[in-house]
């Protein structure tokens, strides 16, 4: 029977969100945060342009601004995809580790 407890132990600790106090594995200070930058600011637009000139240059403004945010949303883009790969490894050394107590 005993070995029937750290089964049951472990599955519930899997399935109880929040259930029982965790503490961390990660090292101090705990997962990064994106380095990405900040989000560029949208180009602020005239509520009439006064000349050619100056349509031109919020073109050419929002044009910046497009590549920017492009780079910034790849960038954020690569972190989350990155998480996720941490998560998997996280989720298959949890189980392992399971596992070995199941055994």
């Amino acid at each position: 029977m005993a070995r029937g407890r750290p089964a049951a132990l472990a599955a519930l600790i899997c399935i109880m969100p929040g259930g029982l106090p965790a503490g961390t594995n990660l090292p101090s200070p705990g997962y990064p945060s994106h380095d990405c930058g900040t989000k560029p600011e949208t180009p602020e637009r005239a509520s009439v342009f006064m000349s050619e000139a100056e349509l031109e240059a919020y073109n050419a403004a929002v044009d910046v601004y497009n590549h920017a945010m492009a780079q910034y949303v790849a960038c954020i883009q690569r972190f989350a995809d990155n998480a996720a790969s941490d998560i998997r490894e996280i989720q298959r050394k949890a189980k392992a580790a399971i596992e070995a107590v199941n055994d």
